[in-house]
């Protein structure tokens, strides 16, 4: 079943008393209801447990040059989605991979000869200012490469928005009650009496909705425990 933008938000004003089951309201209202759905997603943007996998890319760096800016134009050096943060990275040279330390930009600030040209040990990235008329990043290394070798980078970005009020849902299944009733609960404010309580028919879905997710986005977690001369780990689960 192919569901859209729209299908959400009608769905969304009938569970709040908004609307008429399947009744569609006027163009205006249904944008307002888009520009709150987006809002949505752009806030789950940031929570790690939200988004599904972290996403993969890679570019040729260029010999001597240790900043890249990145961002959706062709007029940066990297040309993609402008990652909210990136989780890691490594050097591909030939068929050997060499993982890089991330590090913050302030580190980066203190490293004194940033012109040393090797194999770069160390990314720092700084996402730039909130207010960009073109949301770009910029990915600096150390030390500056010293031959032209594949940057691979696994970063968190925005969940994709919904342009139009036809676009089709292309999320998991598992992310479509948790956006249904989660927008009711935007949409709350707009339609009923100030301090009219949300009832649970509604704040009960959204949370098991988010609840969901996060258990599906969530990777489970290993202990070690050194001691000395023994090597061995614990699973918090299984108590073994």
């Amino acid at each position: 079943m192919d569901l859209t933008a729209q299908d959400f938000i009608v769905d969304a004003l009938s569970l709040i008393g908004a609307t008429q089951m399947d009744q569609t309201p006027p163009a205006w209202e249904m944008n307002k209801a888009l520009r709150a759905l987006n809002h949505m997603l752009n806030t789950w943007s940031v929570q790690k447990l939200m988004v599904r996998a972290m996403t993969q890319e890679n570019m040729t760096l260029t010999a001597s040059k240790g900043s890249y800016t990145v961002g959706a134009s062709a007029s940066l050096d990297w040309n993609t989605a402008k990652p909210l943060v990136i989780d890691s990275a490594f050097i591909r040279d030939g068929s050997d991979d060499h993982p890089l330390t991330i590090i913050e930009k302030t580190r980066y600030n203190t490293l004194s000869d940033k012109t040393l040209t090797g194999m770069p040990d160390y990314l720092a990235y700084d996402p730039g200012a909130a207010q960009q008329s073109t949301q770009t990043g910029t990915i600096y290394l150390y030390y500056e490469p010293d031959d032209a070798y594949v940057l691979y980078i696994n970063s968190q970005k925005f969940l994709t928005e919904f342009s139009a009020l036809t676009t089709t849902f292309t999320f998991e299944p598992q992310y479509g009650e948790a956006i249904k009733y989660n927008l009711a609960i935007r949409l709350w404010p707009f339609y009923r009496k100030p301090g009219e309580l949300i009832p649970p028919s509604i704040t009960g879905p959204a949370a098991d909705g988010v609840r969901v997710i996060k258990a599906l986005n969530s990777q489970q977690a290993r202990c070690k425990i050194d001691v000395p001369g023994v090597g061995g780990s614990y699973n918090i689960y299984t108590d073994e």
